[in-house]
């Protein structure tokens, strides 16, 4: 069964009423929007406004998607993206998901880190990051929370700012362009050790 397909039947059915939505969203991004998963992101507690947008861009294909089998579908789940799942989702649902999960509670992902690179990766933060990535990129204000995030997923999206496949604004595609691999991945592990 396809997912996308689940979310459009869903979404007919009930209408605003988000949680058999919600339920589909699960099968990715875990419960509560808590992923499992380092290459999927956390959603819960991310900003109200970046959750939209991210959709509105999935939904346009203007946003690179990745195509994966669900991890939590079991093996009748096919292969699905989340430009095919917003493609099957009005205004109206997406912001209702938006709103949703931006009022739960981020939990960091447990993942290792270098606690040595961690340290210049805060000071890579203070510089060229802390000015719309608060509180050491832990405060979702409009930008999306970085601290705890899977460190996978995070990789995988500054490569994707790098090669224009994400819109952000220019000064960050900029800077992040800039960025060696050394650097990135200072940043990386500075994100991770953020557990808390």
């Amino acid at each position: 069964m396809m997912l996308s397909a689940t979310l459009a039947c869903a979404v007919q059915a009930w209408g605003l009423d988000v949680e058999p939505v919600v339920a589909g969203c699960e099968y990715c991004h875990g419960v509560n929007g808590i992923s499992v998963d380092g290459h999927i992101p956390i959603i819960a507690g991310q900003p109200e406004a970046l959750i939209a947008v991210a959709h509105e861009q999935f939904k346009d294909w203007a946003r690179a998607c990745t195509t994966l089998k669900p991890p939590r579908g079991g093996e009748e789940m096919a292969m699905t993206s989340m430009c095919e799942i917003s493609s099957s989702l009005d205004t109206t649902t997406i912001n209702a998901l938006a709103t949703h999960y931006a009022a739960l509670p981020f939990v960091p992902a447990p993942q290792s880190f270098d606690p040595a690179q961690g340290v210049e990766g805060a000071r890579l933060h203070q510089l060229y990051c802390a000015s719309c990535h608060l509180n050491g990129g832990a405060k979702a204000g409009f930008a999306g929370r970085l601290a705890g995030q899977w460190t996978p997923y995070l990789a995988l999206t500054l490569e994707r700012i790098k090669r224009e496949e994400i819109t952000v604004p220019h000064v960050m595609q900029h800077k992040v362009s800039e960025f060696s691999e050394a650097e990135i991945s200072a940043l990386l592990n500075f994100w991770a050790s953020q557990q808390e």
